[in-house]
C-alpha cells in the first residue's frame, strides 16, 4: 500500500512551511533580549520552558527539511543545564533552610562558582551570531 498520495497532497506545504517557525522565532527573539541583556531569569526561564514545550507537542519523531536541529539542540546542551541551576538557585536564594547541612552548603556554592550564567549567556550570542540570517529576518519585521 502505498501512501504518496499524502505527499502529493501536503508534501509541498511541509516543505514550504516548517511546523517550528513560530516556535524557532520565540526562541530567536529570546536569545535576542538575552543578548541585550532586556530580560530576567525568570523571564529566560519562563520563555524557554513554553518553547520546550511547544517542540514537544510539534515533535513526531520525524526530522524533516527546515526542522531546526540547532533549537533542539541548544534545548538539550545548554537551556536544561542552565535551567537546572537556574532551579537550584531558586530554591536556595526562596528557602535555604532546605541545604541544612555542611554537605549541601558545600555543593551549593561550589555549583554556584561553576558561572552558569555568563556561560549560557556565551552561549546564547554565538547561536545569533550562527542565525544572523534569521535574525535579520525578525529585525525586518521590528522584533
Amino acid at each position: 500500500m502505498s501512501f504518496d498520495y499524502i505527499y502529493d497532497t501536503f508534501g509541498e506545504y511541509i516543505e514550504t512551511t516548517p511546523r517550528y517557525r513560530e516556535v524557532e522565532n520565540k526562541a530567536i527573539r529570546l536569545l535576542m533580549r538575552i543578548a541585550r541583556d532586556e530580560i530576567s531569569h525568570d523571564a529566560i526561564y519562563e520563555g524557554f520552558e513554553e518553547v520546550r514545550k511547544t517542540m514537544l507537542e510539534l515533535d513526531d519523531h520525524v526530522t524533516r527539511p527546515g526542522d531546526p536541529l540547532w533549537l533542539t539542540q541548544f534545548l538539550t546542551f545548554h537551556y536544561f543545564k542552565w535551567r537546572d541551576w537556574y532551579i537550584l538557585n531558586k530554591i536556595y536564594t526562596e528557602q535555604p533552610e532546605r541545604f541544612n547541612t555542611e554537605e549541601l552548603q558545600a555543593r551549593y556554592h561550589e555549583i554556584s562558582q561553576m558561572e552558569h550564567d555568563q556561560g549560557f549567556f556565551n552561549i546564547c550570542r554565538t547561536c545569533l551570531e550562527e542565525l544572523s540570517h534569521k535574525v535579520k529576518l525578525l529585525e525586518r519585521e521590528g522584533v
